[in-house]
């Protein structure tokens, strides 16, 4: 039974060994979620000043703590997530886009600190001293870091200052690193002045590098004295970035794809040139060979170990300086899973990658990746097709942007993808909800995506008149309103809508814009009308590109004048920049009734001061003083009647 046992482990051992033999090739297109190329850490355990081991730099405090200012480039045309380790913990995740990088500026308290990140491991002593000095670098006017967009094959110069705070203290060290070459730092001259505190950095920037973002550290460290004893006074840093573009896209809009050998690779020719993108790991140790096949003949290009120029930089002390680089004489972009070349435009190719997982050959023509073509119909819910609406397909997995279109005056958008993928369409159109919807490719059909369009609507919630005798009469709302000169108005209104979106609302006097204040969702206007006028109130509310208006006119009239007050049921359209869409609310009018009382032997004084409000209906209080007197009269008259007849 032992050996039984034994002979089936035997067998299994190579077995396995065969079946795990063949990942690699299988493997060829899958990445890990995170991948060092084209990610640098700065300062990374390449900077050790002081030749300490383990490598760290030495960040002097007159505190308990000191900031940390820890760089991360991302030089590849895929976004990145990156995590940075605290002392053996997790610190925080940095995401970075393509093409971009960040300052992160960690507080440490005093004590040696472990950070990693990126694959490296380095540290950081927060040293306490009794006078520790800030101090800064700027370069070409900017604080600690200069970006600017280079030219492969020239040759720069920078200019830097230190603050003054530095220049009572004593330079204990001063270098620079720099990933421009593979060489050494030579590629690099700094002049300084004699004080120390200024100079320039003189550089030349390779040919046949990459796509990317290229950097120059430059570091110092100060020293102060005490009783003839020193100490760390001050660490300071300045970046240089360089910004080398080719105007090489993150991903191909249109792309023929081909696979073989288990390698996926896109092709698509733009203007006399032919894009190649080949998915598969990049790593400085792979070999890239790409033979093309053009009208003008053949030609071959090698992405490896390769010189990228001879420069001879002012000041240095060897004359010309040979650049050491990995790359290739046309213009070219990589990410972690990828590598795109810029090539004239060609009808054959043969690809060949040398790489630690193996050999593999790819040709051009072959057989292509079955495609799907879907026609996205954009629609308003009422069926109207939406023009110049953007479509942006996301990918499922990481929810990453792929490509964008605008749809054409009827509303569509063809889309031509391989069969069998899954990919997420979010739609946007000016004056319109956006809309997002799962789409797979499984076969040629026509796919209708429905957007929602904005409403915006007026509701007038009150209307009030403070007299100039402190009185406040509330006004029925109407299209037209009567008030009285010197008289403060108070609107207040609401925006009915179902925008999911910012809503913008401002108001205009006779086209002059006037305030409008905004509190829990109510809209007030505050305005004192100093002058008998006619004037056109008009209210305007927009969101994501949809809008509407309302006006109202108001008559602004003398003390003296009596007033007749009409309410009109104000009538509004709504608008989209895409669709034409109105609204027509049916107006009516309400006359009110003008009550008159005439008074025989009695007079009313009103006080210049107190105006009689305008209001919708008027109502007047009987008066018994006329029918009093009729009475009297009639007393009167009977017994002067009765008198007479006794007579």
């Amino acid at each position: 039974m032992n050996r039984r046992f034994l002979l089936g482990i035997i067998l299994l051992i190579p077995t396995l060994l065969m079946l795990f033999s063949q990942i690699p090739l299988s493997l060829a297109q899958t990445t890990s979620n995170y991948s060092t190329a084209g990610i640098y850490i700065l300062p990374g355990p390449q900077v050790n000043p002081l030749g300490m081991s383990p490598p760290q730099i030495v960040l002097p405090t007159s505190t308990g703590s000191a900031t940390y200012s820890l760089i991360i480039i991302n030089s590849r045309d895929t976004l990145a997530q990156v995590p940075v380790y605290l002392d053996s913990s997790l610190y925080t995740t940095v995401t970075l886009q393509p093409y971009s990088y960040k300052v992160l500026n960690l507080n440490l308290n005093t004590g040696l600190h472990e950070i990693q990140t990126n694959g490296e491991t380095f540290y950081v002593n927060v040293t306490k001293v009794n006078n520790a000095t800030n101090g800064e670098m700027t370069l070409n006017g900017s604080v600690n870091v200069y970006v600017f967009k280079a030219q492969p094959g020239h040759i720069y110069k920078v200019y830097y200052n230190m603050t003054s705070s530095l220049s009572s203290l004593s330079q204990e060290y001063g270098y620079f690193v720099t990933n421009l070459a593979n060489n050494g730092y030579g590629d690099v001259v700094c002049q300084a002045s004699p004080s120390g505190t200024s100079g320039s950095i003189i550089f030349a920037v390779p040919q046949d590098i990459a796509q990317g973002l290229y950097y120059i550290y430059l570091y110092r460290g100060y020293e102060g004295f005490s009783n003839n004893v020193s100490y760390p006074a001050a660490y300071v840093y300045g970046l240089i970035i360089v910004n080398v573009s080719y105007g090489i896209p993150t991903t191909l809009s249109t792309p023929s794809v081909f696979s073989e050998n288990g390698v996926t690779f896109e092709v698509q020719n733009v203007s006399g040139y032919t894009y190649l993108q080949i998915n598969y790991p990049f790593s400085e140790e792979n070999m890239y060979t790409i033979t093309v096949y053009t009208t003008s003949g053949t030609q071959t290009y090698t992405i490896t170990n390769t010189s990228g120029g001879s420069y001879s930089l002012p000041g240095a002390p060897f004359g010309s300086y040979n650049a050491e680089v990995y790359g290739v004489n046309v213009p070219w972009a990589f990410s972690n899973g990828s590598t795109t070349l810029k090539l004239p435009q060609f009808y054959k190719a043969v690809i060949q990658i040398k790489s630690p997982l193996g050999t593999v050959t790819l040709t051009y023509p072959s057989t292509p990746i079955s495609t799907v073509t879907v026609n996205l119909e954009i629609l308003s819910t009422s069926g109207v097709p939406i023009p110049n609406a953007k479509v942006t397909l996301y990918n499922i997995s990481n929810k990453q942007p792929i490509t964008t279109y605008t749809t054409n005056p009827q509303g569509l958008v063809p889309i031509t993808l391989p069969q069998g993928t899954k990919i997420n369409a979010t739609v946007s159109a000016s004056g319109y909800i956006s809309n997002s919807t799962v789409i797979v490719f499984s076969q040629n059909e026509t796919v209708k995506i429905y957007l929602t369009p904005i409403y915006l609507n007026f509701s007038i919630t009150q209307i009030s008149e403070k007299l100039n005798n402190g009185t406040t009469v509330t006004v029925t709302p109407s299209s037209i309103l009567s008030i009285y000169e010197g008289a403060t108005l108070n609107l207040s209104f609401k925006i009915m809508t179902n925008s999911p979106y910012n809503v913008s609302v401002n108001a205009t006097l006779n086209n002059v814009e006037i305030p409008v204040v905004m509190k829990n969702g109510l809209y007030t206007i505050t305005y004192t009308f100093a002058n008998v006028n006619t004037y056109t109130l008009k209210l305007e509310a927009s969101s994501n590109g949809a809008s509407n208006t309302a006006e109202i006119e108001i008559k602004v009239i003398p003390i003296s004048t009596s007033l007749t007050t009409t309410t009109t049921t104000t009538t509004t359209s709504q608008s989209t920049t895409t669709t034409t869409q109105s609204t027509t609310t049916t107006t009516s009018t309400t006359s009110s009734t003008t009550q008159s009382t005439t008074t025989t032997s009695t007079t009313t004084t009103v006080s210049s001061s107190v105006i009689v409000p305008p209001t919708s209906t008027t109502s007047t209080s009987p008066s018994f003083v006329p029918i009093l007197i009729i009475v009297a009269i009639i007393v009167i008259a009977a017994v002067i009647a009765i008198v007479i007849l006794r007579k």
